[in-house]
């Protein structure tokens, strides 16, 4: 028994994976109805745990009804969670271009393990109410990430810092310190 609809389940695993979590169940097994016998044993959803590259999930954007959840894997695809927090169906829109990626993505849905296409720009699809959509996504031909960037947080954390402060390069007039801190608060100071 389980207080969580089928959507919040799929959710709840969904995150457990992204976050590589050691995944243990506290049920009896011999009772487990097939539902649930299903949720724990999608090979593809294990795969994103259990990869080698040991990568929890991060947030890397949101939206009015969405939390996008991404993260790297160790085949140089990316595992993103398109997390509805809302109770009413919504159409999430997984932006490649704000995420740093360029060039087309073939993607895949891991839940239904079937192919969804080869995308660029962006990924769209109805989730419903406090589901999550669990894709996996791998660069096609030329694709990739802009600026060198290979680990999909990574840019996330850039793009946050970049919008707050751009940061100067090494040798301009402003690289040397911070002009709006304190004289106090400056390195050698």
């Amino acid at each position: 028994g389980t207080r969580l609809t089928p959507n919040e389940q799929y959710s709840h695993v969904s995150m457990w994976a992204m976050m590589c979590a050691p995944m243990m169940i506290g049920c009896d097994l011999a009772a487990m109805d097939d539902f649930t016998l299903s949720l724990l044993t999608n090979d593809e959803v294990l795969e994103l745990n259990q990869d080698e590259l040991g990568a929890a999930a991060a947030p890397v954007d949101r939206d009015d009804a969405f939390w996008y959840w991404a993260k790297p894997m160790s085949d140089g695809s990316v595992a993103v969670a398109m997390l509805n927090l809302s109770p009413l169906e919504h159409e999430g829109k997984f932006c490649f271009v704000r995420q740093g990626m360029v060039g087309a993505w073939r993607v895949r849905d891991v839940w239904r393990q079937a192919e969804e296409g080869t995308f660029e720009k962006c990924f769209r699809a109805f989730v419903p109410g406090h589901a999550t959509k669990l894709i996996r996504l791998w660069p096609t031909n030329g694709a990739g990430f802009r600026g060198g960037v290979v680990d999909i947080r990574e840019n996330c954390w850039t793009r946050k810092i970049e919008a707050y402060r751009p940061v100067a390069p090494i040798g301009t007039a402003d690289s040397d310190g911070c002009a709006d801190c304190p004289e106090k608060g400056r390195a050698g100071k």
